[in-house]
């Protein structure tokens, strides 16, 4: 025999079935595209201010000062004071061969974008003059720079008699080699915070029609951490590509770079 539940029992249970419909009172509207989800991960250069441990930015502020420094946005997001970027230095940026001149090396770096909210029209303004593509920091020493990113090139030129014949054939016709415009000396935290280091790093690598480094391949034996951190710089060195007498090329590289600990 079937036992009916009581009518006060069911009018609970139809109430609960109701609330659980509905939207919480105070429940938070859908946020849409963070706009500063893409900054997170890339390398930028800092402008002026690299050598501080914290940096604000105010809406028409001009940064003064001669720091420098190629850093990883470890993290962005929007506060009440405005939006908060925790960035990880990576290397000393050099233009024609010439570093900035720091005071002192900052592991990570606080950078405050005083009121700058979601909605804002000129975010991308504010936060890429302030932290530059490589691009952009070319453009900013005097030095232009329009090449545009392009695939892992196929066909390559090699200075090296002995390459492979298709490479050594397009060598031959290269009037002019990969020049280098812009550079990143890596450095790395040592955990003592004592250890004042600097060690050269040979490699190899394609510069391609885009004046990018492609495959980079590592000589010198280094831990996987310092790895990371060298081929990090390398993703930011910009070239001039070889050319022959027609057009850019794809090149062989041979380089060195310096790897400091600090």
């Amino acid at each position: 025999m079937k036992r009916s539940l009581p009518p006060a029992f069911v009018a609970v249970l139809l109430l609960a079935g109701c609330q659980s419909g509905r939207p919480k009172t105070g429940s938070a509207v859908p946020a849409g595209p963070d706009p500063l989800r893409p900054y997170v991960g890339d390398v930028r250069v800092l402008r002026a201010k690299a050598d501080e441990k914290s940096v604000t930015v105010g809406a028409k502020q001009r940064l003064s000062g001669e720091c420098d420094m190629a850093v990883r946005v470890r993290g962005a997001g929007f506060q009440k004071g405005g939006a908060l970027f925790t960035l990880e230095t990576i290397g000393r940026p050099a233009v024609g061969g010439r570093e900035p001149r720091c005071r002192s090396i900052q592991p990570t770096v606080q950078l405050l974008f005083a009121g700058l909210s979601p909605a804002a029209s000129d975010l991308r303004t504010r936060v890429d003059s302030v932290l530059m593509t490589p691009e952009a920091y070319l453009v900013s020493k005097g030095v232009a720079f329009d090449h545009a990113t392009a695939e892992t090139p196929k066909e390559i030129a090699s200075p090296d008699v002995l390459a492979r014949a298709p490479e050594a054939l397009l060598g031959r016709k290269v009037k002019t080699w990969p020049r280098l415009l812009l550079s990143v000396s890596p450095y790395v935290r040592a955990p003592s915070g004592r250890i004042r280091q600097e060690s050269e790093v040979e490699f190899d690598a394609v510069v391609g029609t885009d004046g990018r480094v492609h495959d980079p391949l590592l000589k010198t034996t280094l831990s996987q951490a310092h790895q990371d951190v060298v081929l990090s710089a390398l993703s930011r060195w910009r070239y001039e590509p070889a050319r022959t007498a027609d057009a850019p090329v794809a090149a062989r590289i041979s380089s060195r770079l310096n790897l400091r600990l600090y």
